[in-house]
């Protein structure tokens, strides 16, 4: 991210000058000056909440849109119906979640392929089991299960279950600093690092610079990843660094991760 300009206000000062003035200490003054004003320019732009409600957010290349991920609320501002598309596979994924009060009580995963009907799945997540620290989604018609464990809200591991009996499942693990900014994930059998943090909190609705297979129930689920979005992403030695952009100092509203390629995001105000 673009470091802030700040405006150096210049402080006249009247003394009187004696024959005696010091110039080793006038020099010293002068050079504590001058780290405080590097300090300064060293700090990022801090950037607030963000009170808006994800709506949407596409992917461009070389200015072309190739995906789409939207998110669709009830009367009640619930994610009632999340739909992403992959333009260059002819691909689509929806969730339709169903409420019983204020808690989930089912979601329904559908994937859809143009090219090749036998990639289609349906998948009723219809038994769904939340306490203070884990979410467990059940499946009473297939094999799949769906177990998250997290902590005041954040994500610690996750468990996708593709079959109940022998279990087999593909599991995720995050860890956090004291601020419960996300320090490193093991994803795909990959252990990724995260650093260089946006000076501000709650910012990023959706991740976007952390990598994870349960993206849209996590969001569904109303659970974080981190406090804060993380700029730089590294693996051994690949280094991948994330250049945002925000509304009015506030919700994330462009990020580019390479040349030529970014994310664009939307949002409502409820």
């Amino acid at each position: 991210m673009k470091k802030s300009t700040f405006i150096l206000l210049l402080l006249f000062f009247t003394s009187i000058v004696s024959c005696n003035t010091d110039d080793n200490v006038a020099d010293e003054n002068e050079e504590q000056e001058q780290e405080q004003e590097q300090e300064q320019e060293q700090e990022q732009e801090i950037i607030y909440p963000c009170d808006k409600l994800y709506k949407k957010s596409r992917l461009f290349e070389y200015e072309a849109p190739t995906a789409i991920h939207e998110v669709f609320y009830d009367s009640n501002y619930r994610i009632n119906e999340i739909f992403s598309a992959d333009y260059t596979t002819i691909t689509s994924f929806q969730y339709n979640i169903v409420y019983e009060g204020e808690a989930v009580s089912k979601i329904v995963f559908k994937s859809m392929n143009e090219y090749d009907s036998t990639f289609n799945t349906v998948i009723e997540y219809d038994d769904i089991v939340i306490n203070d620290t884990s979410f467990t989604l059940n499946s009473s018609l297939s094999d799949n299960k769906i177990e998250i464990f997290h902590t005041d809200g954040y994500v610690d591991n996750t468990r996708y279950y593709y079959s109940i009996n022998p279990p087999m499942y593909n599991e995720e693990f995050y860890t956090r600093n004291e601020q419960n900014q996300i320090v490193s994930n093991t994803f795909s059998n990959s252990t990724y690092t995260y650093s260089n943090y946006v000076n501000g909190e709650d910012n990023d609705p959706i991740g976007s610079t952390i990598l994870s297979d349960l993206k849209d129930i996590i969001l569904i689920l109303k659970l974080k990843y981190s406090s804060s979005t993380p700029l730089t992403l590294t693996r051994n030695s690949y280094i991948k660094n994330y250049t945002p952009e925000f509304e009015g100092n506030s919700c994330i509203i462009k990020n580019i991760f390479e040349e030529n390629r970014y994310f664009t995001f939307e949002y409502i105000i409820p």
